[in-house]
C-alpha cells in the first residue's frame, strides 16, 4: 500500500474512504447525530474522481502516519486474538468501479470479512474505549467499513481501534442492506 500504484488503482474508483463522503451526501443520521464531518466534500470526491484533480496529500499528517506506523502491530494482535492470518489486500466488486483497500481479511475458510484498523488518537481512543458504539469515533468509520462489506461480500465486517499502548477495542460490524443501498 502506499505506493504510486496503489495510489493510481485508487483513483480510479469509489474507494472504502469515500463511503465517508457518500454517506454524508445520502443524510446519514448517525453523521448529525454525532457531528461527524467528513474529511472532503461531495464535490472535491467529484472532482479528484472525474476531474482528475490531485487530492490533498495528508501523508504527513500526524494521525496518518501514527496509523501507518502502527498498522502491522495491530494486525498481529487481531492474528493473535482470530488465530488467523490477516491478509492486507486490494479488491474489487466485479463489473463495478466500487473498490476497497483492506487492512485485513479474514477468512475461515467459508466466509472472508473485512477488518479496519484505526490508530485513532489518545482522546479519540478514550473516547471509543469509554462509550464504544455509542460515540462518533465508531460512526465515522461505519460508512467505510459496509462499504467494505458490500465491496468483498461479506454478512460482516470488524473495525478494531488501537492504542500504541497496546490496547485494543474490536468491533463487529453486521451487515447493513438498507444503508448499503442508499450509499
Amino acid at each position: 500500500p502506499h505506493s504510486e500504484a496503489w495510489h493510481s488503482w485508487r483513483s480510479n474508483g469509489i474507494t472504502a474512504t469515500d463511503a465517508c463522503v457518500l454517506a454524508a451526501s445520502i443524510g446519514f443520521k448517525r453523521y448529525d447525530e454525532f457531528d461527524v464531518v467528513p474529511f472532503k466534500t461531495e464535490y472535491q470526491l467529484w472532482a479528484e474522481k472525474f476531474l482528475k484533480t490531485e487530492p490533498v496529500d495528508i501523508s504527513c499528517n500526524p494521525y496518518v502516519r501514527r496509523g501507518v506506523q502502527y498498522e502491522d502491530t495491530a494486525r498481529r494482535m487481531l492474528e493473535k486474538r482470530f488465530k488467523t492470518i490477516l491478509l492486507p489486500v486490494c479488491v474489487e466488486l466485479e463489473g463495478t468501479c466500487l473498490r476497497a483497500s483492506l487492512d485485513g481479511l479474514k477468512s475461515d475458510g467459508h466466509s472472508m470479512e473485512p477488518v479496519e484498523i484505526k490508530v485513532p488518537s489518545e482522546r479519540n481512543y478514550d473516547v471509543i474505549d469509554r462509550f464504544g458504539k455509542s460515540c462518533g469515533v465508531f460512526w465515522k468509520y461505519y460508512p467505510q467499513v459496509q462499504h467494505q462489506i458490500l465491496v468483498t461480500g461479506s454478512k460482516r465486517g470488524w473495525i478494531a481501534f488501537f492504542s500504541p499502548t497496546g490496547n485494543m477495542r474490536l468491533f463487529n460490524v453486521e451487515r447493513d442492506e438498507e444503508f448499503i443501498e442508499r450509499m
